[in-house]
C-alpha cells in the first residue's frame, strides 16, 4: 500500500510538473510575441514589400521595431519620419534611385503603406550595394557615405568589403539590436518548427 502511495505521488508530481512546464512555455511564447509583434495592420504591407524587393520579412519587422516601435507618427530629432524612420532627403534619394514618380511629399511618410514600401526599398538598395546585412544596416543608420569611408579605413575594415569595427557606438549598437531582433522574428514566426508551436 505504501509503495502504491509513493508511486501515485510520483505520477501526480510528474503530471503537475508537465502542466507547469506547458504553462511556462505558453506564457513565454505569449511574452515573446508581445515583445516582438507583427501588428495585423502592417502584415500585408510587409509581405508585399518583401515580395517586391526580396528583403526578408523578419528583417523588415526588426528594422521597424528598432526604428519606431511600430509607432507610425513618430519623428526623430534628425527629422526621420514614420515606421522605418526615413528623412525627406533619403525619401527623395530613393525616389530618384528607383525612378518612382508617385505624387508624394515627405508628409506621406506618416502613411505606413508609403513608409514600409520606401523603407524596404532603401534596405534593398543598401543590401545590393554592400552585399552584407551588417554593412547595409550600418548604412541605414549612419549613411552610405560614412560606411564607404569606413570600408576604406584599415582600422575599420581589413578587406574593404566588410566592417571589422564600426567607429560610431550608436551605429554599432543599432546593427546588433536589429540583428538580434531579426533572429528573434525569424525564430518566432518564420522557422518551421517554431511557427507551428
Amino acid at each position: 500500500m505504501k509503495g502504491k502511495k509513493i508511486l501515485l505521488g510520483t505520477v501526480v508530481g510528474i503530471l503537475v510538473l508537465a502542466v507547469a512546464v506547458q504553462v511556462l512555455r505558453f506564457g513565454y511564447t505569449q511574452f515573446m510575441h508581445s515583445s516582438y509583434p507583427r501588428p495585423e495592420e502592417y502584415q500585408a504591407l510587409v509581405t508585399q514589400a518583401s515580395a517586391d524587393t526580396g528583403v526578408n520579412e523578419a528583417l523588415i519587422y526588426a528594422v521597424i521595431r528598432t526604428e519606431s516601435g511600430f509607432r507610425p507618427q513618430v519623428e526623430s530629432h534628425a527629422g526621420a519620419i514614420g515606421l522605418m524612420q526615413i528623412t525627406p532627403a533619403t525619401f527623395d534619394w530613393i525616389r530618384f534611385m528607383t525612378g518612382w514618380d508617385e505624387p508624394l511629399t515627405s508628409e506621406d511618410l506618416n502613411d505606413p503603406a508609403v513608409n514600409i514600401k520606401y523603407g524596404t526599398q532603401l534596405l534593398s538598395i543598401l543590401l545590393t550595394e554592400f552585399e552584407t546585412q551588417d554593412e547595409a544596416l550600418a548604412a541605414y543608420n549612419a549613411g552610405r557615405s560614412r560606411v564607404n569611408q569606413w570600408l576604406k579605413d584599415p582600422e575599420c575594415s581589413k578587406d574593404g568589403e566588410t566592417l571589422s569595427y564600426i567607429p560610431i557606438e550608436e551605429t554599432r549598437n543599432y546593427v546588433k539590436k536589429v540583428e538580434d531582433a531579426r533572429q528573434t522574428y525569424q525564430r518566432l514566426y518564420y522557422d518551421t518548427a517554431s511557427s507551428q508551436k
